[in-house]
């Protein structure tokens, strides 16, 4: 979306096929992007491995110079294909490694589920029903629930202790109680600074609201092929002003299909980079939510004149940014959770690194979760390293079994 006092909404090209659909480019952009996007999709047919010697520098190389230097792709495409990669940084502060990654990763996905489209949406609350769905399955297995009490110590069991309760580790909570457990998992926010490594990482601050529009914002979702599915989704790019570092708004809008709001209703997800950890300027937060409620306001203006946001929640969160997608995330499945500072406590404290705040789904953390699951499984994991995340289908199931077991 461009900036202006009369906001527009321009679609940007994400295949060939939208390249050559596109009257507002010139032959010259056309074949130039056409080229790069040719050379992406074949790097991603042939898994990425690399760009070879000659993209060696990508990492040091800014995507814009990247884009100019080996494809000629003229300045006005810089910021489409910026948002392609989805970056939260400003297009000449994001490294020519995460765009090209990203967008590799954009095109190899384009067809796998679907005609016409990359990616899919979880319904009913994306993806914290996931979280809803492990919790659900913890109560069902016997799990014990204790809410809003936080860990204040970890004592570790005393040497040569032969009761197999006085073998686990004794966790202090936050009201004064105590239980006891063969494992401790948690994050950085979780744990006891005392049990943490010294060295904690720089944080980043993500800005993002949650707005509900009265419009199903029907534009935002054409079918992107003949045939095709409606989307249920649309990313929103609003770049930072010219001439200046300014990181761009994203505003991932969902329709009603997702689940999450009334038909003839719609969501505002927006977010944009609020600073570092160290700053604690309120005037910078404030300023990041104005810049999300402005980049929402043009964006209903533009594809809805008589939308308006019924309800928003604004917050601040803290996590960690990637350089670029990793290649090993999926190759290498058996990452480990970040390493606790004393060493009774290895193979028993598994603290998970600080959350991702990338707008793509971050594989990592699956990584990161089998490998606890692993640990934590002991020897019964060896029959089932097969079986990670991997369900049993019940689409065989009649509907009355459905209807006994209350699933229905």
């Amino acid at each position: 979306m461009e900036h202006g006092s009369s906001a527009s909404l321009n679609r940007v090209p994400g295949s060939r096929e939208d390249v050559f659909a596109n009257d507002s480019m010139s032959n010259k952009s056309k074949r130039a992007l056409i080229k790069l996007l040719r050379h992406l999709a074949q790097q991603s047919l042939d898994d990425g491995d690399a760009d070879g010697g000659e993209d060696s520098d990508l990492d040091v190389v800014p995507f814009t110079q990247y884009l100019e230097s080996k494809f000629h792709i003229p300045s006005d495409l810089h910021c489409p294909l910026t948002s392609l990669s989805l970056s939260p940084r400003s297009w000449d502060e994001t490294s020519a490694r995460y765009g090209v990654e990203r967008i590799k990763r954009h095109l190899g996905s384009i067809g796998v589920f679907g005609v016409g489209f990359g990616a899919l949406l979880a319904k009913w609350g994306g993806g914290a029903e996931i979280s809803q769905v492990g919790c659900r399955a913890c109560a069902v297995g016997g799990g014990v629930y204790v809410l809003n009490r936080g860990v204040r110590h970890i004592e570790v069991p005393a040497a040569g202790s032969q009761n197999d309760d006085a073998r686990r580790l004794r966790v202090q909570l936050s009201d004064g109680g105590t239980v006891r457990s063969k494992f401790v998992v948690g994050s950085p926010w979780d744990l006891p600074t005392e049990i943490q490594s010294p060295t904690s990482p720089k944080y980043t601050k993500v800005a993002r609201s949650i707005m509900i529009v009265s419009s199903p914002l029907e534009s935002l979702f054409p079918l992107t092929s003949e045939g095709g599915v409606i989307p249920a989704g649309a990313v929103v790019f609003v770049p930072g002003p010219p001439g200046t570092t300014r990181a761009p708004v994203y505003l991932i809008v969902h329709s009603s299909d997702t689940g999450e709001c009334p038909t003839g209703q719609s969501i505002i997800y927006g977010s944009t980079l609020a600073g570092d950890d160290d700053d604690d300027d309120d005037n910078r937060q404030s300023e990041s939510q104005s810049l999300i409620r402005s980049a929402a306001t043009n964006l209903l203006r533009a594809a809805d004149a008589d939308a308006k946001i019924l309800w928003s929640a604004q917050y601040t969160q803290l996590g960690l940014l990637s350089r670029a997608p990793s290649p090993s995330a999926s190759a290498s499945p058996r990452a480990e959770a970040a390493t606790v500072s004393s060493s009774s406590l290895t193979g028993r404290v598994f603290l998970f690194a600080p959350l991702n705040l990338d707008l793509a789904f971050d594989e990592g953390m699956l990584a990161q979760v089998r490998a606890v699951w692993e640990a934590v499984t002991g020897g019964d994991a060896e029959e089932e390293r097969g079986q990670f995340c991997q369900f049993e289908d019940r689409e065989s199931m009649d509907e009355g079994e459905g209807d006994e077991a209350g699933l229905n």
